[in-house]
């Protein structure tokens, strides 16, 4: 499958993805914004306290760059 764009629109995320023909997905997210921590170890209360309050998850990115 290849993602040829991608867009937050109406509280998520539209995929244009190509696999065999072009389609449009839409992931509902929530919340509409990441955070990356350089140290995830020195800001672990920070994160926990995230996770309580906003429902915050550790999450993995990969992109075509690494």
């Amino acid at each position: 499958m290849w993602i040829f764009d991608s867009v937050y629109r109406n509280g998520g995320i539209d995929l244009w993805t190509k696999d065999g023909s072009v389609t449009c997905i839409h992931h509902d997210y929530n919340p509409p914004f990441l955070i990356h921590f350089h140290d995830p170890q020195r800001n672990y209360e920070m994160m926990e306290a995230l996770g309580e309050r906003y429902d915050a998850k550790d999450c993995t990115i990969r992109t075509i760059f690494g």
